[in-house]
């Protein structure tokens, strides 16, 4: 794994949408030294406490499972932020694994409805890992 910086993967705004699954799986989350890690930056006054990696928008289907509670972390821009670490780290994965998307949400209201957005992300070796950022 490199010792490099993780790269900036982009921002997305904070959606709502649904999902079938109202409860999130606990997550151990303790990167391994070879694993890519996504970072989120928080620009919203949400809090983002879970994420999926098959969440299918169109149906609602999809496993969910906790991350790390993320309130707002950056009040500036997202490129200063990620420039100065200002990010929680909230998933890895080996730094060979396949492509994904990775969605971040709110905890669900009692209907299922959910705040938050999905970014593509392409784990390589040649970085530390990624940052996403979630604007208003």
């Amino acid at each position: 794994m490199s010792t490099a910086k993780a790269e900036y993967l982009g921002n997305k705004s904070v959606a709502s949408f649904n999902a079938a699954q109202t409860t999130a799986k606990d997550r151990d989350f303790t990167p391994a030294t070879d694993d890519y890690i996504v970072n989120l930056i928080n620009m919203t006054n949400l809090v983002f406490l879970q994420g999926s990696t098959n969440f299918d928008p169109q149906t609602g289907q999809g496993d969910w499972f906790t991350i790390p509670r993320t309130p707002q972390n950056c009040r500036s821009n997202c490129d200063d932020c990620h420039d100065n670490g200002s990010f929680q780290p909230i998933f890895s994965v080996n730094c060979n694994s396949s492509s994904f998307t990775i969605w971040i949400s709110t905890l669900p209201e009692a209907n299922g409805s959910r705040k938050g957005a999905g970014f593509p992300v392409s784990p390589h070796c040649d970085v530390n890992g990624g940052t996403i950022c979630i604007i208003p």
